[in-house]
């Protein structure tokens, strides 16, 4: 790759404009997520891992790592979603529940 990319420049320029817009989009989430109250950081993260084809894999470690919380606050917040009907976590997956509750509960 590196060959590649000193022969052919406008591939490099390609790959500098793709890791640009990436980190621009990475730092705009960032600053978006810091201002949501926690049950929004983890509904929103949810939501980018059942677009992404993710969300059957996604472990409750790896949730707590993206919003930043820990195990209790983290299963505190599944209770009241679960309880809500939103979100459910069964046999180490999660799943949603109802996708319109779900979408509306995105919105708030």
């Amino acid at each position: 790759m590196e060959i590649w990319m000193r022969e052919d420049h406008r591939f490099s320029e390609f790959l500098l404009r793709q890791m640009a817009l990436k980190i621009a989009e990475n730092s705009d989430h960032y600053i978006q997520s810091a201002s949501m109250d926690l049950k929004s950081r983890v509904l929103h993260c949810l939501y980018r891992h059942k677009q992404l084809g993710s969300l059957g894999v996604l472990t409750k470690e790896q949730l707590m790592n993206e919003v930043c919380t820990p195990l209790r606050s983290l299963n505190r917040i599944l209770a009241q979603c679960r309880d809500e009907g939103l979100v459910k976590y069964e046999a180490h997956r999660f799943y949603i529940l109802d996708e319109e509750r779900f979408a509306a509960a995105l919105a708030e």
